[in-house]
């Protein structure tokens, strides 16, 4: 890691810095260590699918590979079912907004959702009005 602070042009050439800024550095696509962790997120997941409610939250301290073992499982549900949506937000302690990270994951949602056509937004406007009500 020195040597790439030392020396960037050797080993970061036609690299964005500004999105690893944003995302971080990423070595490889699996986690190592985690599959444990990836399982249960997979059961959670099939439990979800299967009409039981069901929520998943990742904690720990920084650096353990929480955000990458999210994307991993995220990638991998997206393989198998093809048409599920994985939702993802982070908390920032320095974020004086109560419920930051779910309110964030759903800003992304709704934004990701006015990318795609329009019968898509009107099937999930349907779909929330009749699990949630008009209002």
């Amino acid at each position: 890691l020195k040597l790439m602070i030392d020396s960037p042009h050797v080993y970061l050439h036609n690299f964005d810095l500004a999105k690893a800024a944003n995302d971080g550095l990423h070595f490889g696509s699996s986690v190592h260590g985690r599959e444990a962790e990836l399982q249960t997120l997979r059961e959670c997941y099939q439990r979800a699918i299967s009409s039981e409610f069901e929520v998943a939250m990742i904690c720990g301290t920084s650096g353990i590979g929480k955000s990458e073992l999210s994307r991993e499982f995220a990638r991998s549900a997206k393989e198998e079912d093809g048409g599920g949506i994985f939702l993802s937000g982070r908390f920032d302690k320095l974020q004086s907004q109560p419920l930051h990270a779910i309110s964030a994951a759903f800003d992304n949602y709704c934004a990701w959702l006015s990318e795609e056509d329009r019968s898509t937004a009107e099937k999930v406007s349907t779909a929330l009005k009749e699990n949630m009500g008009e209002e």
